[in-house]
């Protein structure tokens, strides 16, 4: 734990702590060489009680991230050990997370498929490299400065997801009836209801699970019994009972969802907002690419002109973009009702 700031380790200046889960605690800090900010996570090892679940968090999320690279999913920078802590620097996501931004009403329709397509872009990915996240939740799904969706803490997540699991993983709320009932499962599949709870979450600003008994919503969440408010948009409410689907086999995959015509790109602004942004000189390809890149820090114009270039290339681009098509199925249907 560091309690005195500012404090300097591994080039890094630690500034404050923001926040604390687990075992963890996420630190603000800047680089001493590139002056940008980051953040640590920061998490004791216990050397005297070695790890024995089937998911090491401090190996889980270091081999995760170096698996994955896409624009909706945190960037890794660099990890080390100090002392008797392991220290994970990644991308700083200036606006908090969903938790943080979606008040009690939930989002616009408009905000939900800005929003979700680009988290269903990021998991589609993740599960495309069979890669289950396994505690998809508002918390985990962060906002960076350019209001672009970042999916995080890939601590317990778990490689060969096509092999069954029959362990705990996430958040209770969030969790699939076959991880609380803790049956053997695909926790890819399981991913997909939590990403439903999410979604009911984000347009109506509450989980669909109402009850303060512990049993009630145990039961309610293992027969998918839930509420949606009156206004949910009918397309938006048609996919959440897909996805709550108490039979893990009937509920669509991430890119089936992303292909449905809710989800296809309406301009070319958006387009623009959540593509790459200009290739980082901290991040694995931008190390090996940064003697390219000016000396002088005060040099700005050859960076005015890729930025530039990169935005003319996005928009040609879009121009040209295939049409998605709607391959989205829908099986067995949950029971739910509409709040009036």
């Amino acid at each position: 734990m560091i309690t005195s700031f500012p404090q300097t380790i591994h080039s890094y200046i630690f500034k404050k702590a923001i926040g604390k889960g687990g075992f963890s605690t996420v630190y603000l800090v800047e680089s001493e060489v590139y002056h940008q900010n980051y953040v640590a996570k920061v998490t004791p090892i216990d050397l005297e009680k070695p790890h024995t679940g089937d998911v090491d968090p401090l190996d889980a999320e270091i081999k995760a991230l170096m698996n994955l690279s896409h624009q909706n999913i945190i960037r890794l920078y660099d990890h080390f050990t100090e002392g008797n802590n392991f220290f994970v620097i990644l991308e700083y996501c200036q606006l908090g997370s969903l938790q943080d931004s979606v008040g009690e009403d939930g989002l616009t329709l408009q905000q939900f498929i800005c929003y979700g397509r680009q988290i269903l872009s990021a998991l589609a990915f993740v599960h495309s490299k069979n890669i289950a996240h396994r505690d998809i939740k508002p918390g985990n799904i962060l906002v960076d400065s350019m209001g672009r969706i970042k999916l995080s803490d890939f601590g317990i997540s778990i490689l060969g997801a096509n092999n069954v699991v029959s362990t705990f993983s996430g958040s209770f709320l969030y969790e699939a009836p076959e991880v609380i009932l803790k049956k053997p499962h695909n926790p890819i599949q399981a991913d997909i209801w939590s990403l439903g709870v999410l979604f009911a979450y984000l347009i109506n600003g509450t989980t669909p699970w109402r009850s303060d008994n512990i049993n009630v919503l145990k039961n309610r969440i293992c027969t998918a019994t839930f509420k949606l408010r009156s206004n949910t948009p009918p397309e938006v409410a048609e996919l959440i009972t897909s996805m709550l689907n108490i039979e893990p086999n009937e509920r669509p995959t991430a890119q089936e969802i992303l292909e449905m015509r809710l989800f296809e790109k309406e301009s070319i602004e958006q387009t623009i907002s959540e593509s790459n942004s200009i290739q980082d000189v901290l991040s694995p390809k931008g190390r090996a690419n940064r003697r390219t890149l000016p000396r002088n820090r005060s040099s700005f114009e050859p960076q005015s002109k890729a930025i530039n270039i990169f935005k003319m290339n996005l928009m040609v681009g879009s121009n040209n973009m295939p049409m998605i098509r709607n391959r989205f199925h829908s099986g067995q249907m949950s029971t739910f009702v509409l709040d009036e």
